[in-house]
């Protein structure tokens, strides 16, 4: 997690450091794809999936619309989530969906 995903894929690291940057490189992949379904659907009037996707591209479509009259206001209070915000805290919550999941049942 502290460590840039492009770390792992350099071509001498070894092969289980490789395997985590494979998978954080599909992870990332699966991540756009939600996030374009979502946005394609909400821009062609569907409700989208109503889960929390959706409050994310509306959080990302509050910073883009911030951005774009940034040269008006002070860059610092702008509203919403940048891209790289959005793909943050879906790893996160991912994350501490599985950790809760895998740990209930050890209980």
């Amino acid at each position: 997690m502290l460590i840039p995903y492009q770390f792992f894929t350099a071509p001498m690291v070894p092969e289980r450091w490789a395997r985590i940057g494979s998978a954080a490189i599909a992870f990332k992949v699966y991540m756009k794809q939600m996030l374009e379904e979502e946005t394609r659907a909400l821009n062609n009037g569907q409700p989208g999936s109503g889960g929390l996707m959706t409050s994310f591209v509306h959080a990302l479509h509050t910073h883009e619309r911030e951005s774009a009259l940034a040269g008006t206001r002070d860059t610092n209070s702008r509203k919403g989530l940048s891209v790289e915000e959005v793909f943050s805290n879906l790893f996160v919550i991912n994350f501490a969906g599985h950790d809760t999941t895998a740990n209930t049942p050890a209980f």
